[in-house]
């Protein structure tokens, strides 16, 4: 199957077993993008091979993880997802990249953080990558001002 480059998606992942529960979290940010998404729950070789091309040209992988076991699954997703596309930018969030994001940023297969709740936040940092626009790697919302919703982090 080839993949029209035009029509790139966003890929998000969760690893680790969840005990069957849905991943609301990554269902949040998909609403929240214009683009298409390929949604890995679990991602095993099997898997990320039958989605192969759409991960060759991903705009980008957003990880999803929390402290614990999870961040190994989370890594080794990574590691075969970078072996498929090598310039795919990994954008990881969620509990851990929350409490730790400098921690998170010393790994290889991390290259931006979303600090605290995503949504907007992953959804501008997606427009940004797509226009090739410069980023910064931690990118957090304030949600003091329920109205504006400030940006820090950003150029």
């Amino acid at each position: 199957m080839l993949i029209n480059k035009n029509k790139r998606k966003v890929v998000l992942v969760i690893a680790g077993h969840r005990g069957g529960r849905l991943p609301y979290a990554l269902l949040a940010l998909a609403a929240n993008l214009d683009d298409d998404v390929l949604l890995l729950d679990n991602p095993d070789s099997k898997l990320l091979k039958k989605h192969t091309n759409e991960i060759k040209y991903a705009i980008c992988v957003g990880i999803s993880t929390i402290t614990g076991t999870y961040i190994q699954h989370s890594l080794t997703a990574a590691k075969a997802i970078r072996s498929i596309n090598p310039h795919v930018p990994f954008v990881w969030g969620g509990w851990h990249p929350s409490l730790k994001p400098e921690q998170t940023l010393e790994n290889e297969y991390v290259d931006k953080v979303i600090v605290g709740q995503g949504e907007q936040a992953f959804s501008d940092l997606v427009k940004k990558i797509k226009n090739g626009e410069k980023t910064n790697d931690i990118i957090s919302y304030d949600y003091m001002d329920r109205n504006s919703f400030p940006v820090y982090g950003f150029d």
